[in-house]
């Protein structure tokens, strides 16, 4: 399998194919205005699904509610056939990220 890095459902990044269950060192720099860089580093295991929830400080309602209505739809047509897709598995991460911080910024 070859890690991905997706953004919005595109691959933006690739990484040589490895084998099924390894452990690798997801890492990524961020660096804000005005702030000193942070390393973000992780392990990922080959195979699984992850997802990067980015906390801007405000998740609008009408975003939670575009999320609830995705939701909605995708759980009268999801199966195990299609759990681990970005039209499924990538809405229900996004989803519980984009509620974590809103939850945190009330």
């Amino acid at each position: 399998m070859k890690p991905q890095l997706k953004i919005d459902g595109d691959v933006v990044a690739e990484g040589k194919a490895v084998g099924l269950g390894n452990t690798q060192e997801f890492r990524m720099t961020m660096k804000p205005v005005g702030l000193s860089q942070e390393d973000v580093i992780n392990t990922v295991t080959v195979g699984g699904f992850y997802c990067v929830g980015l906390d801007y400080g405000i998740v609008s309602p009408k975003e939670l509610q575009k999320i609830a209505q995705n939701i909605e739809i995708l759980k009268n047509t999801i199966s195990i056939d299609n759990i681990y897709t970005d039209e499924a598995m990538g809405e229900i991460l996004n989803a519980v990220s984009k509620a974590y911080f809103a939850q945190l910024n009330k």
